[in-house]
């Protein structure tokens, strides 16, 4: 899925599902995201990968919380951003409360 500044890669299998965010997260973008996820989370875990993003506002921190929150019943991970976006989620105090993997597969050992 695919905005002018904003993209979204989606890769899945019977176990993860993992959604690469590109670009600007925004309040035009967030139900692009909400969408994917409320259409395709069947999966054990969702792994959500910020390396890509280029700004984010204040929509798309409170997107990451309730997607942290939201799916209590399915593991949820997040791939670390790159440093704006990591200072933003510093300042907001939302990095120390998610939870962090290298790689999609790593989401799965919470429920293994």
């Amino acid at each position: 899925m695919e905005s002018s500044n904003f993209r979204v890669d989606v890769e899945a299998d019977e176990r993860v599902l993992v959604l690469r965010l590109r670009g600007e997260l925004d309040l035009a973008t967030v139900p692009e995201v909400e969408e994917l996820v409320d259409r395709n989370l069947d999966r054990r875990a969702l792994v959500v990968d910020l390396r890509e993003l280029s700004f984010m506002d204040s929509s798309g921190v409170r997107l990451v919380v309730e997607l942290h929150d939201r799916h209590s019943e399915t593991p949820v991970a997040f791939i670390p951003p790159g440093d704006r976006i990591g200072r933003l989620l510093d300042m907001t105090g939302v990095r120390s409360k998610l939870t962090w993997v290298s790689e999609p597969h790593e989401a799965l050992r919470t429920v293994e």
